[in-house]
């Protein structure tokens, strides 16, 4: 059996990718502190519900999908770790360094799979870019640079932006949880961590943000291989824009979202080529996170994201934090 602990947007469709890999719904058991959200989930999916999330600590549960707000990961993670079950969870794993050695070693200890997630991994144009940079058709990175913009008051358009926590930095928004999703794939896809960052932020937008929110970012990180890449977040722009460009001697590689296909600068051809499916829907990169997770608690997988660039995520978005304090200031992440 199956617990998710919260039953808003994406524990709803962490419960829609269990059931796209066979789990059946009374094998899931979803919590919430909202009864609405309960009663949705149990009328719209047919699962059942628990009324406290200890009920995870039941014997037939077998692994917990953390999907709160991400200031609550660690205590939800922590709580299945000591109740000797698998946990996944979504970005970043937590919003300080708070927790994270004990969370480590019972999961250690008791020999659980605990994984962070990142569905971008499980897209195709990951595939392409990451064998492309094995294959070093770049030549050599020398700089990369992407984007990740959304619209905060579209986050959710059935409900109040200023009533959840796409509004409050100390919650995991106004952009911090964008920036855990983008660079727990770039540590995994550049396979080096962040060494240190320069970070500037801007609230001029006329959103009604929580006290010490901002709603735009520009980073500037070195990883530990030598590289900088500078990336632009921002909940300002109502197009949603997402990509990254990595840029080397001999070519560059890319990918945003306005297409399934990853692009290679063929210096041959002169030209852009594209690779990949012609289709894919992006839900799929959840449904894939979702099963090969279901694969490591078998036994017949292992997690790509070790704990300890997990961590160097959590690190980082701490690093991002200081070095706004200091007017962009150098901080190394430790």
């Amino acid at each position: 059996m199956f617990f998710v602990v919260g039953l808003g947007s994406m524990g709803r469709r962490r419960v829609r990718c269990l059931l796209a890999n066979g789990v059946p719904p009374e094998e899931i058991l979803g919590f919430d502190r909202r009864p609405d959200r309960c009663a949705e989930a149990k009328e719209r999916h047919g699962i059942s519900v628990a009324d406290q999330a200890e009920q995870m600590g039941r014997a037939e549960v077998e692994a917990v999908f953390v999907s709160v707000w991400p200031s609550f990961h660690v205590e939800y993670c922590l709580m299945a770790a000591m109740a000797g079950k698998h946990w996944f969870c979504e970005v970043p794993l937590e919003l300080s360094s708070s927790g994270l050695d004990q969370l480590r070693r019972v999961t250690r200890d008791r020999k659980l799979v605990g994984a962070v997630g990142s569905q971008m991994i499980w897209h195709p144009a990951s595939e392409y870019l990451a064998r492309w940079l094995s294959e070093d058709v770049t030549g050599g990175l020398v700089g990369a640079w992407g984007t990740c913009t959304s619209y905060f008051p579209t986050w959710h358009p059935w409900e109040d932006y200023r009533e959840f926590y796409v509004s409050d930095k100390a919650s995991g928004g106004a952009n911090i949880d964008m920036i855990g999703h983008e660079f727990q794939w770039l540590v995994w896809l550049l396979d080096s961590p962040v060494a240190a960052v320069n970070a500037r932020a801007s609230r001029r937008s006329d959103q009604e943000l929580k006290p010490g929110s901002y709603d735009s970012y520009e980073i500037i990180a070195e990883f530990a291989s030598g590289l900088q890449i500078s990336m632009h977040f921002d909940g300002v722009n109502r197009g949603l824009e997402r990509g990254v460009w990595l840029a080397g001697n001999a070519g560059t590689v890319h990918w945003d979202l306005r297409g399934p296909k990853a692009s290679r600068f063929d210096r041959e051809r002169n030209a852009w080529v594209a690779e990949g499916p012609e289709q894919f829907e992006y839900e799929q990169a959840y449904v894939r996170e979702v099963g090969h997770f279901i694969e490591c608690i078998r036994g017949r997988a292992e997690w790509p994201i070790a704990f300890e660039r997990a961590i160097n995520v959590v690190k980082l978005i701490a690093a991002v934090e200081q070095s706004v304090s200091r007017f962009g200031g150098r901080v190394f992440v430790e």
